[in-house]
């Protein structure tokens, strides 16, 4: 990456949806060398009070003349107005077989998508609507947090410092009075080693070395990273302490929400910011197992944060359901993971699935038991399956090899789905709602589930065994997805 900033214009400082928008990149001696075989790619992002969102992007040949670089696209017709800003584009050269990337920074750009109907800005416009934009975010930054036990005109302004370790950010998360900034830090396993070696020498087993490698990869496996709230006003700093702890936990059960880890705090502290004193929590004993799923929107995980705490705190149950599913992805257990995913399911479906009415499948044929008579959602199993119905569930299509031929497996897709073909092997929702209905059973009475000890009597246990085994449609990875979905679904709709 060229750590020289390139200057760059564009043509207008605003366009309307199709317009079109030109870029100009002016080179200079220590730029990477453009040819006609470039082809640039940058991304355009919508600047809001909170923090920039991804607008558009584009891809395309530019047009290379005397150093600069021009490029010229047409505005999305579906941009969303507002502000938005370009500081840096993407060069992929394809030269002789060859395939080079170049990240380019250039001169932060400014511009506005407005209605068909607005008038045009000048520049100076421009930069005023940008210099407010600036000031209403610092606000947003600098916002005050007010604990329930401070008065409203009283109160010790503080400063409270939550370190956290077990999750991996790559940029800095902003929310109002709160940040999130990734350390870039890790453990070290020096003590661990130490009494390792200890121990051995004391036994008379020998000595243990160092090993430098070992100390980088224990680093790397334990990302920390810091919550910083800003101004939190409490009765004292205990006070602010506390509520921030309490703040804290909600964070962490949503960085590990899709993550496979909950982080956790290992200190804390909380600084009066006009005498100094400060509150202190003691160093914990965290541990962290792995969590490496990057944001595709690097605001993404601010954005969830800042909306779903409210929501959190205001609703208990919601909170049930947010956390249980974040347990669900954090644990190690297939099975476990399941009976933590299915409870989530038959929460919210207890909730909004009326009882005793019988379920269908796809085509409207009732859906019988073994003495023919109609399944009704009177029991969980049926309550599940009508609540992933009722938010049509998208189809699976997968391909494996059976008995050394290539098949596709559709589940929950009517036989006219485009991905079918002669042989395809069709699974029904149903089908895999009682299959995973049936390891639930089994985990919630016996503690595991086996697809090599199924009880052959149970029909149900039989299929799930099958689908494991047969197919790649594992009912314990399906009902994770159904119930992350859900999750989703109900943090939206609070």
């Amino acid at each position: 990456m060229n750590d020289d900033m390139l200057s760059a214009k564009i043509d207008k400082p605003s366009y309307v949806p199709g317009e079109a928008f030109t870029l100009q990149i002016f080179a200079d001696s220590n730029s990477p060398a453009f040819s006609d075989s470039s082809n640039v790619s940058f991304n355009a992002e919508l600047v809001k009070r909170e923090r920039n969102h991804f607008g558009f992007g584009f891809g395309t040949t530019p047009l290379i003349r005397d150093g600069a670089v021009t490029v010229s696209q047409k505005i999305p017709i579906n941009a969303q107005e507002g502000v938005y800003l370009i500081n840096g584009i993407t060069l992929n050269e394809f030269n002789d077989g060859s395939h080079q990337i170049k990240c380019i920074r250039h001169t932060p750009i400014f511009f506005v998508i407005r209605n068909q109907d607005d008038r045009d800005i000048d520049d100076r416009e421009l930069a005023q609507i940008v210099r407010d934009l600036e000031l209403r975010r610092t606000e947003y930054m600098r916002a005050e947090i007010r604990t329930s036990n401070a008065n409203s005109n009283e109160g010790v302004a503080c400063r409270v410092l939550v370190f956290g370790v077990g999750c991996l950010l790559h940029s800095r998360q902003q929310m109002e009075g709160i940040s999130i900034t990734p350390l870039k830090r890790g453990f070290s396993h020096q003590r661990l080693h130490d009494i390792v070696d200890t121990t051995l020498t004391e036994l008379g087993i020998g000595t243990l070395k160092f090993d430098p490698v070992i100390e980088a990869q224990y680093e790397s496996a334990t990302p920390t990273f810091l919550i910083d709230y800003g101004h939190v006003v409490g009765k004292d700093p205990s006070d602010a302490l506390l509520y921030c702890q309490k703040h804290s936990e909600l964070i962490f059960v949503l960085l590990g929400l899709n993550r496979g880890h909950k982080p956790r705090a290992f200190y804390s502290v909380a600084i009066d910011t006009l005498t100094g004193n400060a509150s202190t929590d003691s160093f914990r004993s965290p541990h962290y197992r792995g969590n490496y799923l990057a944001d595709f929107d690097a605001g993404m995980s601010a954005a969830l944060i800042e909306s779903a705490i409210p929501k959190l705190e205001a609703n208990p149950f919601l909170r049930l359901i947010v956390r249980s599913f974040a347990e669900a992805t954090a644990e190690v257990d297939p099975n476990i993971a399941l009976l933590r995913s299915w409870t989530v399911l038959e929460l919210l479906s207890g909730r909004s699935v009326t009882r005793d009415i019988p379920i269908f499948d796809a085509s409207g044929t009732a859906i019988l038991n073994k003495r023919g008579n109609p399944k009704t959602t009177s029991a969980a199993e049926g309550r599940v399956y009508q609540y992933i119905m009722d938010n049509n569930p998208a189809p699976w299509v997968m391909s494996d090899t059976v008995d050394g031929v290539q098949r596709t497996f559709l589940l929950g897709s009517e036989s006219d789905n485009p991905n079918a073909t002669p042989g395809s092997i069709h699974v029904s929702v149903w089908d895999v709602v009682r299959a995973a209905y049936a390891i639930r059973n089994c985990v919630a009475h016996e503690g595991y589930f086996s697809e090599s000890e199924v009880d052959t009597n149970n029909d149900d246990q039989v299929l799930a065994a099958h689908l494991i085994r047969n197919t790649p449609l594992d009912p314990k990875k399906w009902v994770r997805e159904m119930a992350e979905q859900a999750v989703h679904r109900a943090l939206n709709n609070a």
